[in-house]
């Protein structure tokens, strides 16, 4: 991925119906769009700027550039990759008062189309991917807040996590992983997400291991927190996930995990074990640790808590 700005070639011109050839149709319609919030943030009942249909037909033909039908881009995918450049400057731009709202207009307008807001959100999640590297992490806060508003009612969370597990934790050999970390300090909501799905789509190897390691330890309290918040997402760690991460940490040393890596993550288990009773109604399935003890006699600190190994 390309980090920060710089010029880039467009590639076939692409006219809209602001008679502007792409990108420079993003970057006026764009503005349209920052009046429009700024003028909508001011005084008593503010309009809901994703139903308003003139602005969103405009945010179809000039930003997202929509073929006539409606059920594709006219956008190749190095333009995709422009546009996006542009997308992280224009959120590294916004006021923090307004971020939401700009998030909404552009990314959430189409719901109840099958196509169009489908196309939007695949745009947000290699948005969201390249956010990572750009930065521009604030963009996560938004994610977050939308998360959140929806729930367990949709796969959105479930879909974006799956694009970050690819990019970022798939390749074993590399430590792109790491640009996933700030988003600990920077947006830890986020990161319950993220553990909760990522194993849906890979099995836990070295990277997976390393970034839940870090989210859990470095805010544990916080971590837990968005737990007893959403207990969906505890009801799909509990069943699902902490049974993966016990049996991982069985056969940590088949991976090529260095001293500090493997303690991290015991530390980290060690920490679930240690706090979810007081903070989750719901306890933990730790079975696994009883029909494998031979193997967890490696790992003495779980005893701390009362197990019989």
């Amino acid at each position: 991925m390309r980090r920060g700005g710089g010029p880039i070639h467009h590639g076939a011109t692409i006219p809209t119906s602001l008679g502007l050839t792409f990108p420079a149709c993003v970057t006026e319609a764009l503005i349209q769009v920052s009046k429009h919030v700024r003028l909508s943030s001011h005084g008593r009942g503010r309009p809901n700027l994703a139903k308003n249909n003139d602005l969103q037909m405009l945010i179809d033909n000039e930003i997202f550039c929509l073929s006539a039908d409606r059920k594709s881009s006219r956008l190749t995918q190095l333009q995709e990759f422009i546009l996006i450049n542009h997308f992280a400057h224009f959120f590294m731009e916004r006021d923090e008062m307004n971020k939401f709202s700009y998030f909404e207009v552009i990314f959430l307008g189409r719901e109840g189309e099958p196509y169009v807001h489908e196309h939007r959100l695949q745009i947000l999640y290699r948005f969201a991917s390249y956010a990572l590297q750009y930065p521009v992490l604030q963009l996560y806060a938004q994610i977050s807040l939308w998360l959140s508003k929806v729930g367990n009612s949709k796969p959105y969370a479930e879909e974006l996590v799956a694009v970050l597990a690819e990019h970022y934790l798939k390749p074993t050999d590399s430590n792109i992983y790491e640009f996933m970390l700030p988003l600990e300090t920077t947006c830890p909501e986020f990161t319950v997400f993220f553990v909760v799905y990522a194993t849906r789509f890979l099995p836990i190897n070295r990277p997976m291991a390393a970034v839940f390691a870090s989210y859990i330890n470095r805010n544990p309290g916080y971590f837990l927190k968005g737990f007893r918040d959403s207990p969906h997402l505890a009801d799909i760690f509990r069943l699902e996930v902490f049974e993966k991460m016990l049996a991982y940490l069985l056969d940590i040393d088949s991976e090529q995990s260095s001293d500090r890596e493997v303690m991290n993550y015991h530390t980290a288990v060690m920490v679930l074990l240690d706090r979810w009773n007081t903070t989750i109604r719901k306890p933990l399935d730790i079975s696994m640790l009883y029909l494998n003890s031979n193997e967890m006699r490696m790992f003495p600190g779980i005893c701390l808590f009362g197990l019989t190994l």
